[in-house]
């Protein structure tokens, strides 16, 4: 359960101006749908939450959930690691997100595909071993991909290599679940490296 559910968590998050990578929070609102038989639509929703903020600068991201299972995922990449942190653990998970169970089979980008929150978005779609991923991305929220080049966790760096820019919403169709993010908010700006520190490092 512990490993579907942080597969869940990078989907959401799993996240500006073209001479400089994205520097922002971004606001998503979630819905799921189960495919477990002994887990309801409800109960999933609970663990996960339906608000996630993402906060990405430079190298580093992190995503933060209201679910009462799920709390935060933390990517950093000079170390290239994420941490996880689940309520029912003191400490966080850590993951060499130069590892990647998924396999990404084929690539399709459809050109402007939707206009949310005001940016006009391109549809990726990333047919994977897990399953059908769409992302609507828009260009212009750049993201430099080899600044991610070693994360081939969740299949984040095949996102960006087709992408080089955040997701304003995304689908994620596997065998288990099925979620939909999709952003209520973009706020560009400065964001704080206290965010992006682990809770030893701030005391």
């Amino acid at each position: 359960m512990k490993r579907i559910l942080i597969t869940l968590l990078f989907s959401l998050c799993c996240s500006i101006a073209f001479s400089q990578s994205l520097e922002a929070t971004i606001v998503y609102k979630n819905t799921y749908k189960s495919k477990y038989p002994n887990l309801t639509d409800a109960q999933l929703t609970e663990l996960l939450g339906t608000v996630q903020n993402y906060y990405i600068k430079g190298e580093n991201y992190k995503s933060v959930s209201d679910g009462k299972m799920m709390q935060w995922q933390l990517y950093r990449g000079p170390e290239n690691k994420i941490y996880n942190k689940m309520s029912n653990s003191d400490k966080a998970m850590v993951l060499d997100a130069s590892i990647n169970e998924d396999q990404v089979i084929s690539v399709k980008v459809e050109k402007n595909a939707a206009t949310i929150l005001g940016y006009k978005c391109d549809k990726l779609i990333l047919q994977c071993k897990s399953g059908v991923q769409n992302y609507f991305f828009a260009p212009n929220l750049f993201i430099d991909k080899k600044l991610y080049s070693k994360h081939a966790y969740g299949n984040y760096y095949a996102f960006l290599s087709a992408s080089n820019s955040a997701p304003l919403k995304m689908t994620i169709d596997a065998p288990t679940f099925y979620m939909e993010g999709i952003a209520t908010s973009v706020s560009l700006g400065k964001v704080s490296d206290d965010i992006f520190k682990l809770p030893a490092e701030g005391k």
